[in-house]
Order: C-alpha cells, then structure tokens, then sequence
C-alpha cells in the first residue's frame, strides 16, 4: 500500500500511525512558480526543480533527485498498488490533490482512495494533517472513501486548467459543479484572489501583507501570524510567504523595507528578527492611489499563467469576484 500525503510533517505521522504500508510526502509548493501545460510528469518535475532550487528552497544537486525519487516511487504505484490519499481542504492540498488525480485517470492504480478533511474535532483551529498525532491519523484511516470516476474526471479536467496559459479555463470549472471535490471550489477562487486586483495591482496574499503592517506588526512572524489570521483556511508556509515579501522589497517602487538591512535578506540569515517597514509606496498600494503592477512590476506564475512587467492582460474585480480581461 502506498500513501501520498503533503509534506513531511504528516508523512512522519502517518509513518509513525501503525498503518501498514510506505509513506510518499509529495512536497511541491504549487501555487507558486511555473506549472505549465504540455509537459509529462518527469518534464513538469524538472521546472518545479529548477524553480525550487532557484528559490533557495532545495539546493540544485538535489531538487531534481527530490523529484526523480518522488517520480519514480508513483510509477512503481501504477495498477500494482493500493493507494490512499491523504489531504487536507486548502488550495496548497487541493493542487496537489488534482494533480494526483489527473495521474491516476490516466495511469490507474489497483485501488485509489482518498482521505480529505478540513477539521477535526481534536484540533481547535486546523490547518493541517500535521497537526495530527499518529493515533490520530490511524482514526482517519478507516474512513477512506474509493476514488469515483467523477472525481478523477474533475481532478483531471482541474489540473488541466490550473495548467492553462489564461485563466479562463479556470473560471469556467468554477461555474460548473465541483461537489465531487467539495472543497476545490474554494480553493481555486482563492488562486484567483492572488491575480492583480483592478483598484491596486495587489493580489489577495500581498494585500495581506501591506495591511498587516500598516496595523502595527512590525516583524516577519507577526506579518505571518497577521496574515494566516486573514485566511479561512490557512495554506501558505513561512518560506513562501517570505518569497512574496522579498518580491514587494524590491524594484523601482518598493512596499516594504527592511528597516535599516541593505537589500533582501535570505532565509540563512537571522531575519525573523529583521524589522519590517511599510514604505510610502506600500501605503499607496493600499489606498489605492498607486497600482503595484504599473508601478513596481510583476513577474510570477500563477499555475500555466506568467504576469510580467508592468501590465497584465487580466486583473481581479474583487468587488464581484471576477477576472476581467484589460
């Protein structure tokens, strides 16, 4: 038997729960960086690597192997094995949850369920299967459910879309009917979120960001804590999250500084105690008095979809939760 949870936190405790069988964490931070279409799964595997190790996130010699073995072990799945996944309701789970199941409708596995939860009674606020003790997790077990047709399908046709270059596709499997994935819907509108908004160029998560500051946080833990308080459900890691704030700390027109550091400070420097400021444009970004896209720049993927430089044919209408084409 074979388990494809997250990451590693609920890897240790599934590897620890008394289930029988191996543990694959998939460990792939999909909302950000480039998911483009068109490509296999070892040809997906090595952008994700390349665009991890870039990051600073996994060293260059071994995010491709990171991927290679994670690859590999899956292949072996294929109609030999039983397979449970285990995920949880957010848009970081929900990614990877449908790129699993776009495999799954192509390669079959001899059985496939999953186990997808967005509580539980144990935890007062969750947000994650790593909360979870081992006994815990052994509890869930028993409560998997096969994997239908019309799941693989919607998993499939998802992906898909996340995959496209525009975001329409997108917007079209929101208009259809996801229960067979209760929790997709959700998550996909809170993908949208992160494109550009039409009244200040702030996605949803830099939004987040800005006005955590402009009440009073003044460090990287408080802006993190801020913001994941600003979630219904929280799915962006430090790490990530970190990456977006280096992103509006540099440019032409800057949101955020450092206090007194000089640059971007990286993850292997002491810079949770780093102090965090709201510049003048970050305030402007917030009032709506100057857009972050036209005048700070943009370059990001948001699955298939690469934003860059200083316009962006689609922009988000937060006011009736839309994308519109400029």
């Amino acid at each position: 038997m074979l388990h494809i949870t997250n990451g590693d936190s609920a890897a240790g405790s599934l590897s620890q729960s008394g289930i029988s069988g191996h543990v694959l964490s998939w460990r792939d931070v999909l909302h950000e960086g480039p998911v483009p279409a068109g490509l296999d799964l070892e040809a997906l595997s090595l952008v994700r690597a390349r665009f991890i190790a870039g990051e600073g996130w996994a060293a260059e010699s071994t995010a491709p192997v990171m991927f290679e073995e994670r690859d590999s072990l899956l292949r072996r799945a294929e109609a030999r094995e039983d397979v449970v996944l285990w995920f949880e309701a957010d848009l970081y789970d929900q990614l990877q949850l449908i790129q699993l199941l776009d495999w799954f409708s192509e390669h079959p596995a001899r059985s496939l369920s999953l186990i997808c939860i967005a509580d539980h009674p144990a935890v007062r606020r969750f947000v994650g299967l790593g909360q979870l003790s081992p006994a815990q997790m052994a509890d869930l077990f028993p409560k998997r459910q096969a994997v239908s047709a019309e799941q693989l399908n919607l998993g499939h046709e998802a992906w898909e879309a996340f995959r496209a270059p525009t975001p329409f596709p997108l917007v079209d499997i929101l208009a259809r009917d996801t229960a067979p994935l209760p929790f997709l819907a959700a998550a996909l509108l809170r993908l949208l979120e992160d494109y550009p908004s039409m009244e200040t160029g702030l996605g949803r998560t830099e939004s987040q960001v800005l006005r955590a500051l402009s009440r009073g946080a003044e460090t990287f833990p408080a802006v993190f804590v801020a913001s994941q308080d600003m979630e219904s459900r929280p799915f962006m890691g430090d790490t990530t999250l970190w990456a977006r704030i280096g992103m509006l700390a540099t440019g032409p027109a800057p949101a955020v500084r450092f206090g007194t550091h000089v640059g971007v400070p990286k993850s292997g420097l002491p810079w949770q105690g780093i102090p965090l400021e709201l510049t003048r444009f970050g305030q402007a970004y917030l009032e709506g008095t100057a857009d972050l896209v036209r005048d700070h720049g943009i370059d990001r993927w948001i699955g298939g979809v690469h934003l860059s430089g200083y316009q962006v044919p689609w922009r988000w209408d937060r006011e009736n939760n839309r994308i519109i084409s400029r």
